[in-house]
């Protein structure tokens, strides 16, 4: 059965609770990234930016959160100051390979037309495919998949949602 999310942009009130949702996040990417945790057994992730030079996205099932989104500037890595990056993305195990994901994505992409990038670590193999598939299904004719490498092994998907 499909989920029914409500999804909404949202600030520093929520942050205690996204705090929470990034400890699965950053447990997640841990795999990838090496991040260990602290002595008290929780993940360091710094927030801070989100608040200053971000848009958080929230999205929830029957009251209860499952996942988020970040969005970010990308004209570091496009070249174009206009564009938009999926800086950060999140869906509760429990709710993957249920719609979430993409529904998620296409809300934030409907918020911001014009150009977009996801970077995906290339060795999130999950991740990978999933992109590939919502950026096929939800984007127009003119996207590019590409290996880019800088600090690690990115795969880039560029595409424009108007």
């Amino acid at each position: 059965m499909p989920l029914t999310l409500a999804i909404a942009r949202v600030g520093r009130e929520r942050e205690v609770m996204l705090r929470t949702l990034c400890q699965h996040y950053v447990h997640d990417m841990s795999e990838w990234f090496g991040n260990d945790v602290q002595p008290d057994g929780s993940f360091a992730y710094d927030m801070e930016r989100w608040w200053t030079q971000r848009d958080v996205y929230l999205a929830s099932a029957a009251g209860v959160p499952v996942g988020f989104a970040v969005v970010g500037p990308a004209g570091h890595w496009t070249g174009d100051p206009a564009s938009h990056e999926v800086a950060e993305f999140f869906v509760l195990r429990k709710y993957r390979g249920r719609g979430a994901g993409r529904s998620l994505a296409r809300l934030v992409w409907d918020q911001y037309p014009g150009e977009w990038l996801v970077r995906v670590l290339e060795a999130n193999l999950p991740a990978v495919p999933f992109w590939r598939k919502a950026v096929a299904t939800l984007s127009d004719l003119h996207r590019e998949e590409r290996l880019v490498i800088a600090d690690r092994a990115w795969r880039f998907f560029r595409f424009n949602r108007d």
